[in-house]
């Protein structure tokens, strides 16, 4: 008894959805990785600008 939908995505535009989904996806992630370091380094210099 299974069940499972017969709908089929035609396959180029699938495709190209699942890579646009995976590139924007990759682009937020660098996009966050840089606000991250970039937080890092901030938070760095004052620390150290505090110890020393």
């Amino acid at each position: 008894m299974m069940h499972v939908t017969t709908f089929k995505w035609p396959e180029p535009t699938a495709k190209s959805v699942l890579l646009c989904i995976y590139l924007l996806h990759n682009l937020n992630c660098l996009k966050v990785i840089e606000r991250w370091f970039c937080c890092a380094n901030f938070y760095k210099k004052v620390w150290l600008s505090f110890n020393f």
